[in-house]
């Protein structure tokens, strides 16, 4: 844990390490007696953060032959391990869970996040200048943190630290849903009245969007790092130490693959989504700047058949599922039966939405559609392509579409089929399915064994009309 003695701990000899595998040492391993450690023990600051090197050492154990890895990390909460997400490489950030001895799961996501950055804006509008002749183009950067919760946080020793700083004072708190914007001057010194105005007026927002600042310097124009720190309880031992610990970041960059519509050309980062990493560049996209107003742009989560249950002898319902609330026009859906080349008209829209929104998807009649008096109506045989406008999902806050054009169904593994028969959806009718219909053969509703999604005609019984729709799917 120090550049200074590279050659503390030795990892035992014999120790293998498989192709895609992990291994896992402990504080056990390195500081074995913490009561009395040893003079190459060591222990890791969670108050302090600390630092770990991965060396090869020489033969004789003397020396460092080669240098293999390098992390450093700052404070962390109790319990919350730091991890490399996505794969093995990058930047070290605090996990939704414990992964030791396994692949790294979910990031942990917090309360407040960054949503946008503007790094380099573009020079003040001519109406803007006109109100601060002064006024440059650093003036005009900001970075846009949001409260995604739905209690307000308070934000007393919170901070900013990076490219530039910012330290949140006593009493600080950003309310429910509630965007801020940090700016390079203070807009509440009556000196900087002129430069708030034409930082409004340059971005066309009014006073309901709140502005905090000084922040201490610019972000910088090509590549530049953003990070959002939170309060833990000072250690035991040390009473007056307030650990900081990272609970967001951005290191940003003007080279694709992130936005480069960012730099200069009028576009700030916009992020993609509150749950997303924010060092990843495709958690951004390159928009016209809107500090103060979150555009999460909404993706596509899931898309579940009858219920995420197997069978495609019938198909009743398709639920769409959006990772943040949407609003969804009713044309937004298109079903297609790709046997027929029949579009699916009578499709029914139900929307529920929470965190998230989720689309049901049933079907009342008309082409493709066979209607039953048991049951639900289905899909008749065939496969299918639910395709999904992104102009017409959008973000339930910021109006941004979905982030694409969403095609469902033509990938054998998204199984968007109905084939009568077919228990297992394994897109066969086989003896494992002649199994489960001779079940059910003669059975009726109310009886044990009657399974509605063998009646193809929704008379209520599985007879032989529903033995010859069987039988013409079989083996195929």
């Amino acid at each position: 844990d120090s550049a200074g003695d590279l050659l503390k701990f030795m990892i035992p000899d014999g120790t293998m390490l498989e192709a895609g595998g992990y291994v896992t040492f402990d504080e056990r391993d390195f500081n074995p007696t913490p009561s009395t450690p040893g003079p190459k023990d060591f222990a890791l600051s969670g108050s302090h953060g600390d630092s770990v090197w991965l060396v090869i050492g020489n033969e004789s154990g003397t020396s460092v032959s080669e240098f293999v890895d390098h992390v450093d990390f700052g404070a962390t909460f109790n319990g919350v391990s730091l991890g490399r997400t996505p794969g093995a490489t990058g930047r070290l950030f605090p996990l939704a869970a414990p992964s030791l001895g396994g692949p790294n799961g979910g990031i942990a996501t917090s309360d407040v996040v960054v949503t946008e950055v503007n790094y380099h804006p573009r020079d003040p509008t001519a109406a803007a200048a006109l109100i601060d002749p002064s006024m440059d183009a650093s003036d005009l950067e900001f970075v846009e943190l949001h409260n995604h919760l739905t209690d307000s946080v308070d934000l007393t020793n919170w901070r900013l630290r990076g490219d530039s700083d910012f330290d949140f004072l006593a009493g600080d708190s950003i309310a429910a849903g509630e965007t801020l914007v940090l700016v390079k001057f203070d807009p509440a010194d009556a000196v900087n009245a002129d430069r708030t105005l034409a930082f409004r007026t340059h971005y066309g927002i009014d006073a309901t969007v709140r502005l905090v600042g000084p922040m201490t310097s610019s972000l910088s124009n090509r590549y530049g790092l953003v990070k959002l720190q939170r309060p833990d309880m000072a250690p035991a031992d040390e009473p007056t130490v307030v650990p900081h610990v990272l609970v967001d970041e951005v290191f940003y960059d003007d080279l694709a693959p992130w936005p480069t519509t960012a730099d200069g050309t009028g576009d700030s980062l916009q992020r993609t989504g509150v749950d997303t990493l924010g060092n990843e560049a495709n958690s951004w996209r390159g928009s016209m700047p809107t500090p103060g107003t979150l555009r999460i742009v909404p993706h596509l989560q899931s898309v579940q058949i009858n219920n995420d249950q197997p069978t495609r002898s019938v198909v009743t319902r398709i639920d769409v599922t959006f990772d943040s609330p949407v609003q969804v026009s009713s044309s937004a859906f298109q079903l297609t039966n790709v046997t027929t080349n029949t579009e699916v008209t009578g499709v029914d829209i139900a929307v529920a939405v929470s965190d998230r929104t989720q689309v049901t998807l049933t079907f009342s009649g008309g082409p493709s559609v066979i209607v039953r008096a048991v049951g639900a109506n289905s899909l008749a045989t065939g496969n299918y392509r639910l395709q999904i406008q992104r102009d017409q999902v959008t973000a339930t806050v910021g109006n941004a579409p979905l982030d694409q054009d969403i095609v469902f169904g033509d990938l054998a593994a998204e199984t968007l089929f109905r084939k009568f028969g077919d228990q297992n959806g394994d897109d066969r009718v086989d003896l494992f399915d002649f199994s489960e219909f001779r079940s059910a053969f003669g059975s009726s509703v109310g009886d044990v064994n009657f399974r509605d999604d063998l009646d193809h005609n929704g008379d209520g019984s599985v007879d032989l009309f529903d033995f010859a729709e069987f039988r013409g799917s079989f083996g195929t």
